[in-house]
């Protein structure tokens, strides 16, 4: 069940945007499935994982937002798109629970 929600919100994703922006958002899903592994498989928290996955998350969202002022600064941006983009940064974000909750699970 979690790989169908997973498959899902992905196609959803990609529905509203391009791919290049989906699968950058795609790319924080160990970070998800770090933090799932701690109530699901009874895992310890790593401050030191956290701390680099936290950091490499803080990469792929400065990725993310480049790609939204290059996308303003060519014309193509306003509220619309920017709602569009926030609908899409969510839709991935739930199909990373969705493979996550899959990983711990499985």
């Amino acid at each position: 069940a979690c790989y169908a929600y997973g498959q899902l919100f992905t196609v959803i994703a990609l529905a509203r945007a391009s791919p290049m922006i989906v699968f950058v958002v795609k790319a924080v899903e160990p970070l998800s499935t770090a933090l799932l592994a701690i109530p699901i498989l009874g895992q310890e928290f790593s401050r030191p994982l956290f701390l680099g996955l936290l950091l490499a998350c803080a990469g792929i969202i400065a990725t993310q937002c480049g790609g939204l002022s290059a996308e303003k600064s060519a014309g193509a941006g306003s509220s619309g798109s920017t709602a569009r983009a926030l609908v899409t940064i969510s839709a991935t974000m739930m199909a990373n629970l969705g493979f996550s909750g899959r990983a711990c699970m499985v």
